[in-house]
């Protein structure tokens, strides 16, 4: 019996690191966040983990985030 395997890749953020919105469809303003803490998917096959930023008290997804300088 064959076995088959997946990897799936997804963003990934430290506390510490800065973010910035990358759509219109992120819950932020424009600027510049610093990431307080990193949830990474829970489901194998999700993509995007959850992006808790200072300020905020809701998580945001980590689609709609990149780092900045």
């Amino acid at each position: 019996m064959a076995t088959e395997h997946y990897t799936f890749n997804y963003k990934t953020f430290e506390p510490g690191d800065f973010v910035g919105p990358t759509s219109k469809r992120c819950p932020l303003d424009p600027g510049r966040y610093k990431v307080v803490k990193f949830v990474k998917p829970l489901i194998p096959y999700e993509t995007d983990g959850i992006v808790f930023v200072e300020g905020k008290k809701t998580g945001i997804s980590a689609e709609y985030l990149a780092k900045v300088a």
